[in-house]
């Protein structure tokens, strides 16, 4: 492992620190200066700001890209990179107002122009296959506004941005052009240091990959967005949890990101110099998909599905930290009413005889590097058995197990999906979007379904968050009902910090949390 970092880069920000350091712009206070440390379990993926999947990823590139809109604490979103947000056109057009405050780490500003770019980049690369998809065209109106033509009118653009980070065209337009934009969805930072300009409160600085990397303060941060007080911040990647909860409880890094395990939080809970801060259930949640491809049977999918049972799952493998679910959570916080089906034994060997199903064998894909999805798997596979199913374990590692869900190569998927920060109108619309090359792949399924998508062209056609909510409650009724998936629980989500710190944000999604810049901007030793 090397640490990779050139002499240009550390010229140009050492010149830039001398120069802020005489005009008095750094608003850091000397004696407050301290290296904040955080550890975090996975190492990163895929290090590229326009291409993060996992949490760990979105954790350390919210370091130093900064997306339109944040989560709050306490729930709900606010501006980020923007101060404004307005549709036009009988919202079929929505406009960002680009906040002037900020800078990027090199000292040039942040514009309209950083904005498009990112946008038609991730557009042309497919890598916002959410509420990009119903971007038709992107433009910079002046310096700080930019306007983009939707495809169907929505209310929901605004709050959707929140998945962007935008990146800056000065300095990464010759890549994209020499790579390609739909090649950039590959593209990684790793090793090439003259890409490391954020508008984040901090900057990448050294990358020591399966060991550590360290960001150092961008001297252009707007000291109204918080008052910077760690020098340099550390994420030390740690092979394992048990590792990470010894060195916060030693005092050796100041937080664990993302969000720790339940049996993790029981162990911190008794430990002195640790804090847990809560996030309630409800913005993020693991379920079960059947492949109908591979199980065309609607009574077999609802009998798979009836193995895992949520209260169980809630009381012995999330130790009563979180709620069971009947049906996937639907975003922004909507439950549909739907009856929990009843195990019958007696109806159960019916099905197995009647398809056959014990003559069979199925497939039951997970990432392997969740240990709460193994451990569900293990109950399935006991409940299966007592009516003569045979349940296979193919859990992989994350990258992996993403690959077969895609491809279909799964008889059972059990998988996260985070619905805290998408509109329940993006949730249905964009998802089953026969634009998209995959309907259902939202909920990780491979099913086409003559009632969801006339659910999802009617809150298309009329473009507002009701007939959002409306649609998604439709078509999680009928994904439970015809055997395509079901919800497992939605944790409540416990983040272990050093209570030698404070200023840390909760935010309700773990992976925009803790490490976001604005919650790494404001943390300061406690008093």
């Amino acid at each position: 492992m090397r640490a990779h970092r050139t002499l240009k880069t550390i010229a140009v920000g050492a010149a830039a620190m001398v120069i802020l350091a005489g005009c008095g712009d750094s608003g850091a206070d000397d004696d407050e200066d301290f290296t904040l440390d955080i550890a975090i379990t996975t190492d990163l993926q895929a290090f590229n700001p326009l291409s993060v999947t996992n949490a760990t990823d979105i954790q350390v590139m919210n370091t130093m890209y900064l997306p339109l809109m944040r989560l709050k604490e306490g729930g709900g979103l606010e501006p980020g990179l923007m101060s404004s947000c307005t549709y036009e056109d009988g919202n079929q057009r929505v406009e960002w107002t680009i906040d002037d405050g900020y800078q990027w780490s090199d000292g040039e500003p942040v514009t309209a122009d950083d904005v498009v770019f990112t946008m038609q980049t991730g557009i042309a690369s497919d890598m916002y296959g959410l509420w990009q998809g119903n971007v038709e065209s992107v433009e910079a109106l002046d310096e700080s506004t930019v306007s983009a033509n939707l495809l169907t009118p929505a209310t929901t653009a605004c709050e959707d941005s929140s998945q962007v980070l935008v990146v800056p065209q000065h300095v990464w337009g010759d890549v994209v052009e020499e790579q390609g934009a739909d090649q950039m969805g590959t593209f990684t930072l790793s090793e090439k240091d003259a890409l490391w300009v954020g508008n984040g409160p901090y900057v990448l600085a050294e990358e020591r990959k399966g060991d550590r990397y360290t960001f150092e303060r961008n001297e252009h941060w707007p000291t109204e967005h918080g008052e910077v007080k760690a020098s340099s911040v550390v994420y030390r990647f740690f092979p394992d949890a048990n590792t990470a909860q010894v060195a916060l409880t030693s005092g050796e890094v100041a937080a664990i990101a993302p969000a720790v395990s339940e049996s993790a939080r029981r162990t911190l809970e008794g430990s002195g110099g640790v804090e847990l801060e809560t996030v309630a259930p409800g913005t993020s949640y693991a379920k079960l998909t059947v492949n109908t491809d591979r199980v065309p049977e609607q009574e077999l999918r609802s009998l798979l599905l009836s193995f895992v049972d949520p209260e169980q799952v809630v009381k012995s493998v999330l130790l009563d930290t979180g709620e069971p679910l009947v049906t996937p959570l639907v975003s922004g916080g909507l439950t549909p009413d739907v009856d929990e089906r009843e195990f019958s034994t007696a109806e159960a060997e019916r099905i197995v005889a009647e398809t056959g199903a014990d003559a069979r064998e199925f497939r039951v894909l997970c990432d392997s590097g969740v240990a709460n999805f193994v451990k569900i798997l293990d109950l399935m596979t006991e409940k299966a058995a007592e009516v003569g199913i045979t349940l296979v374990n193919d859990c992989q590692e994350r990258n992996s197990a993403r690959s077969a869900s895609k491809e279909g190569n799964f008889d059972l998927f059990i998988n996260p999906l985070g619905a805290g920060y998408l509109s329940p109108l993006t949730f249905t619309t964009i998802s089953w979007d026969p634009r998209q090359a995959d309907l259902g792949v939202f909920y990780g399924g491979h099913y086409e379904d003559p009632v969801i998508q006339q659910a999802a062209d009617e809150a298309r056609a009329s473009g507002t968050s009701e007939a959002g909510e409306k649609a998604a409650k439709t078509i999680v009724e009928r994904v439970y009902e015809q055997g395509y998936a079901r919800g497992i629980y939605s944790p409540e989500m416990a983040f272990a910090v050093s209570s030698d710190y404070s200023g840390w944000e909760t935010a309700n999604f773990e992976s925009f949390s803790i490490t976001n810049a604005w919650s790494l901007a404001n943390v300061t030793r406690a008093d």
